[in-house]
């Protein structure tokens, strides 16, 4: 993938017919490269691609999504901890388009680490002014505000994400609510969404086995074993996992079987 786009970037363009489509090509085709070596956390040359892109359309200026390069910029600098060429980035992307919502998601981010919370959430706040059926926007203020320590708060956007209309059939939302919910030992919130996930994904074994977990841990142990057999079912007995943890359930009732044993007797 990586190479096909460098020979998209090495073309020359002087006798093509379209010289639209081809200046279009070169420029996403810059992109696309930063975003790969973004990926792979090679920042310092994802920025030379970002900046290359930006120069040709400056050459090009009907290209439509330069914005969108901005922000990608922003988010390298911000990684390398270049703060203030990031926040020149995302000012760059507003000023090219002031609508998109993931600018003010990555923005205000990028203020928050700089614990200028009162302005992040401002911008918080606008994108989801901007987008708000959009599930993103919830789960990347709550992700903030859960490492900021603000628990109750972050947890609440999960649940508004998973269940306004752009979330409640989301699976990965679903899921990431119910995990959320389940790390602060809020059962019920968590067997909720892990339901959610059964109802969107019925046939997916990982989301019963993920039920399964959640109620062997509460002790609801016969629904667990029932949740862990639905998924070594649906999986024709490829999960580990879900098999692993049902060997541990059976130990478990086994051994308080005994337990109950030993005082009925103990009773008699």
């Amino acid at each position: 993938m990586l190479q096909a786009y460098l020979n998209a970037t090495a073309l020359s363009g002087v006798v093509t017919r379209d010289p639209s489509s081809h200046a279009h090509a070169r420029i996403s085709a810059h992109y696309n490269i930063g975003n790969l070596l973004s990926n792979e956390n090679l920042y310092e040359e994802a920025i030379r691609h970002y900046n290359t892109a930006i120069q040709l359309t400056h050459v090009w200026s009907r290209y439509d999504f330069t914005h969108k390069i901005y922000n990608m910029l922003g988010q390298a600098h911000h990684l390398m901890g270049n703060r203030g060429k990031s926040e020149m980035a995302f000012k760059s992307s507003l000023e090219l388009n002031s609508t998109h919502s993931i600018t003010y998601l990555m923005y205000g981010k990028l203020l928050s680490d700089q614990m200028l919370y009162e302005k992040a959430e401002q911008l918080f706040a606008r994108a989801k002014h901007l987008d708000p059926e959009n599930p993103l926007v919830y789960l990347h203020h709550s992700d903030d505000l859960m490492q900021r320590g603000h628990e109750d708060q972050a947890l609440m956007l999960l649940e508004r994400a998973a269940t306004i209309s752009g979330g409640k059939q989301n699976y990965e939302v679903n899921l990431q609510a119910a995990t959320s919910f389940r790390r602060s030992k809020k059962f019920k919130k968590a067997e909720h969404f892990y339901r959610n996930c059964i109802r969107i994904d019925a046939l997916n074994p990982t989301a019963h086995s993920h039920l399964g977990a959640l109620l062997h841990l509460v002790g609801r142990l016969k629904e667990a074993e029932q949740s862990y057999q639905k998924a070594l079912k649906l999986s024709s007995g490829k999960q580990p996992l879900a098999e692993e943890n049902l060997r541990k359930l059976w130990k478990q009732m086994k051994s308080s079987s005994k337990t109950s044993s030993v005082k009925d007797g103990e009773g008699g």
